[in-house]
């Protein structure tokens, strides 16, 4: 009869020790599980593999009142610095600082920056998307 109050015994500590164990390993890797799951952060339309002036193109083929209008769009660079714009094959004189400039949407224009201060030898040629 010891023996087997010995063995129910053993018997009860091993399933409640299991049950620990599996409520801990729960208790651990159950909020881990949710992060796998989560979706990668990419933009709703494009995974940003597409060319330049694809996304203005895409909002001006849903219709609307956008085709023809130019935004007005203004360039600040640091003090000292001369921006250019893009025209017929060349770039305009450089201007300083802040520019203002009428930008059709879903075009793609390219722009010159020179004479930035800390490095005055240094032209950079971002482009903007409207």
């Amino acid at each position: 009869m010891t023996m087997v109050r010995l063995q129910r015994r053993l018997l009860a500590t091993a399933a409640s020790a299991s049950v620990m164990v599996l409520s801990l390993a729960f208790a651990l890797f159950l909020p881990a599980s949710s992060l796998q799951g989560q979706e990668p952060k990419l933009h709703f339309q494009h995974a940003g593999v597409l060319p330049p002036g694809a996304i203005g193109n895409l909002k001006l083929k849903q219709g609307g009142p956008l085709s023809g209008y130019f935004q007005p769009v203004e360039i600040i660079a640091p003090r000292g610095a001369r921006v250019s714009l893009a025209r017929e094959g060349g770039f305009t004189a450089g201007r300083p600082s802040n520019v203002v400039a009428g930008m059709m949407i879903g075009a793609v224009y390219r722009l010159r920056i020179t004479h930035i201060p800390g490095n005055e030898g240094v032209e950079v040629f971002p482009s903007v998307e409207v």
